[in-house]
């Protein structure tokens, strides 16, 4: 609904549901993924955001096709070896040169639920922005750190980890 409203240049009213539904998109682009008030993120396919571009005018007569097309056609989907979210996945994005070497992640506590920045170099491993996490806060407890609902290894940093501007979530247990 959402996607519609925008569509149509309604963009108080497209805010206002997605604020209802408690979805916040980070980046402003749906295409780059959205996370719900839990901070999980899901990620929204193209497909889903543009309008069809495969679809016939009624007056257009469809031309049937040859049987040698559609075995062409076959053998260009069978030679398509991953799928698109499968290489989403299995591909590590290179760092822009421009990037600073220093950052702010978000994180979301568990025992307020508020968003805490953290800031951090890009270097530090997850034990050092944990360390600055329960300096900033004054947690005492134990600290676990979560993105996408996975733990994050402590001796590797953020971005080798696969973090790129992400919620974080901090698990406590005082």
């Amino acid at each position: 609904m959402a996607v519609e409203l925008s569509h149509q240049n309604d963009l108080p009213t497209a805010q206002a549901v997605l604020d209802s539904a408690g979805i916040t998109i980070p980046t402003g682009d749906l295409g780059n993924g959205c996370y719900d008030e839990l901070g999980h993120r899901f990620v929204i396919p193209e497909f889903v955001l543009s309008d069809p571009s495969n679809i016939q005018d009624d007056e257009v007569i469809a031309k049937p096709r040859d049987s040698s097309s559609t075995a062409v056609m076959k053998r260009e989907i069978e030679s398509e070896s991953l799928n698109e979210e499968e290489t989403m996945y299995m591909v590590e994005p290179p760092l822009p040169a421009t990037m600073s070497d220093f950052g702010k992640v978000k994180v979301r506590m568990s025992n307020t639920a508020r968003d805490i920045g953290v800031p951090f170099k890009r270097a530090d491993n997850v034990v050092d922005v944990k360390k600055r996490l329960m300096e900033q806060t004054g947690v005492k407890g134990e600290v676990k750190l979560f993105m996408f609902g996975k733990p994050l290894r402590e001796d590797t940093p953020l971005v080798k980890q696969g973090w790129d501007d992400h919620i974080i979530q901090a698990f406590i247990r005082e």
